[in-house]
């Protein structure tokens, strides 16, 4: 927290994601399904993952990731409980910035079309929270490969296959995130598949980082 809040340029992107999904959500706010449309739209495809992706890089910094950690580590902590605290840490961090943007872009851009407002709320939220762990877990194992060059690649990865029905989208978050949003399934996986795919990718993510960790 104390790495996004002291760094400006953390502390830009993570208010400007905000300000970019609300404009959008305000925006959409005219027609019927506002809500819909602007979580389908610019949210998943933009806010969410380029905010979880600000959050992490300004944990992880543009190094190498054991970087990132060598404070902890000249402290006493071993590497891999360094990594795994570091994760753990951002990830909760993503969740909770996710699902607070999430509440937001509903408040705003709520339409008569939509479902009623206190589903929307509730599903957006959990949604948003899972996705943005998944995403948290997904770009800090970016980091341990190849600094910002590993996240970016997990980045671009993240945009070219999640907004494609194919096998390669059953593996990003973005794809999923938006099945549980009220789009399309991924390819015939339900919406309870997603969820556990969901939670598959922060846990393999996360196993990664520690494995990357202990090498």
């Amino acid at each position: 927290l104390s790495r996004v809040l002291r760094n400006r340029a953390g502390r830009l992107a993570l208010v400007g994601w905000f300000v970019i999904a609300l404009v959008m959500a305000f925006l959409a706010r005219g027609k019927g399904d506002g809500t819909t449309h602007v979580l389908l739209g610019g949210y998943t495809r933009f806010a969410l993952p380029l905010l979880s992706f600000a959050i992490v890089s300004t944990v992880s910094g543009r190094h190498l990731f054991v970087n990132a950690i060598a404070p902890l580590t000249l402290l006493g902590a071993s590497r891999p409980r360094a990594v795994a605290l570091t994760a753990i840490g951002t990830m909760i961090g993503t969740m909770a910035a996710s699902a607070l943007l999430g509440i937001l872009v509903v408040l705003v851009s709520h339409g008569s079309g939509d479902p009623p407002l206190g589903r929307d709320l509730f599903t957006t939220c959990w949604v948003s929270a899972l996705g943005g762990a998944a995403y948290a877990s997904f770009f800090f194992a970016g980091s341990t490969l190849f600094g910002s060059v590993g996240r970016t690649l997990f980045l671009i990865l993240d945009f070219a296959f999640g907004g494609v029905s194919s096998t390669s989208s059953l593996f990003v978050p973005r794809a999923h995130i938006r099945s549980l949003l009220g789009g399309s399934d991924v390819l015939s996986v339900s919406q309870h598949g997603s969820i556990g795919a969901l939670l598959a990718i922060s846990a393999f993510f996360f196993a990664f980082s520690l494995l990357r960790a202990r090498r």
